[in-house]
């Protein structure tokens, strides 16, 4: 007879081979299945568009739109007197006018700039640029005409001396020439240069008053400088023996200098017909440029200045797998297959 211990471990040793043998068979069966159907059973998570990143825009505080309508009036004011310090100057003709034209100028520069300042993140770019090309063409207008008066100013200047010059001499000359009854060929020319300048000088008053002249009149006053000048060469060779050859030389120069200054001062006057009639009409039109820029609704930059904060989508939207979806339970998550490349 066996002893029961000897039975008891020859139970409990096929026991044990007999649970690794079946263990071996449930893994041999497992690795058949992963072999067969692993790709479906397996997924490798695809990727998927996460949603898009947020940004928070704090708000800023606002801008009170009355200090935008209060730049704008100011704008419009230093234009207006812009164009009023131009007017004046032209008709003035002061030295006086000539510095308010350049304090309206400056004026006008500084409410501009305040402007733009005041609708730098309000007003989208059309608006601005146009009001920022047309403010220094406006200014550069002025000062061209101002340039041209003053211009005018001096060119009548060199008129009248030239004009004193040659009747003080003229005058100066005959005095002496009644005194010596030898010189009466230069007496004789003195004589009708004289009375050419007695008729020349109305018209030097009337220039120097700034009366317009049409071309019948501007034609009388050059046959009368003509007149004189002809005077003056016929009877040359006798003033220079009787009053001397630097005489002579000086009325010639006064002479020239006196018909030269007369056909600039007129052409100077021609000219700023013209440019004082745009310098007006740019000026309105300025004035609507302006207008415009003020009127001009805010763009999405002052929106965001105006209060309240905004939620902005930022850029491309990231990558992320399938299993990181925010808020869906895995059961309803969707699933690729491998081997048939469906999902």
């Amino acid at each position: 007879m066996m002893p029961l211990g000897w039975i008891g471990s020859r139970v409990g040793i096929t026991g044990r081979l007999s649970v690794a043998f079946l263990g071996v068979a449930i893994l041999a069966v497992a690795a058949n299945l992963l072999a067969e159907h692993g790709p479906r059973l397996i997924s490798n998570a695809p990727i998927a568009a996460a949603p898009p990143a947020v940004v928070v825009v704090q708000a800023q505080p606002s801008r009170d739109p009355r200090i935008r309508g209060i730049a704008t009036e100011r704008l419009l004011d230093a234009t207006s007197g812009l164009l009023t310090a131009v007017r004046v100057r032209v008709v003035a003709g002061t030295p006086g006018s000539s510095a308010e034209v350049e304090r309206a100028s400056d004026r006008l520069m500084r409410a501009w700039e305040e402007a733009r300042r005041q609708a730098q993140e309000e007003v989208p770019g059309p608006p601005v640029n146009a009001v920022a090309r047309a403010v220094p063409a406006h200014l550069k207008e002025g000062r061209r005409i101002v340039d041209l008066v003053t211009e005018r100013e001096e060119l009548l200047g060199h008129y009248q001396q030239a004009f004193e010059a040659l009747d003080g001499r003229t005058k100066q000359a005959l005095g002496g020439a009644w005194k010596i009854f030898g010189r009466v060929v230069a007496r004789q020319s003195l004589v009708t240069m004289g009375r050419s300048l007695d008729e020349m000088r109305p018209d030097m008053t009337t220039i120097v008053a700034g009366t317009a002249l049409d071309a019948s009149e501007m034609e009388q006053i050059a046959a009368r400088e003509d007149a004189f000048a002809k005077a003056l060469e016929q009877s040359g060779k006798g003033l220079a023996r009787a009053q001397g050859k630097d005489w002579l030389l000086a009325m010639q120069t006064d002479r020239v200098e006196l018909a030269q200054a007369r056909l600039g001062f007129i052409e100077r006057g021609l000219q700023l017909a013209p440019l004082l009639k745009a310098f007006e009409v740019n000026n309105g039109r300025l004035a609507r440029d302006i207008r415009s820029f003020s009127e001009a609704p805010a763009s999405e930059t002052s929106a965001l200045h105006a209060g309240g904060a905004r939620l902005l989508s930022s850029g491309p939207r990231a990558l992320l797998p399938v299993g990181t979806f925010p808020g869906v339970p895995w059961k309803d998550r969707p699933r690729r297959n491998h081997a048939t490349g469906e999902s």
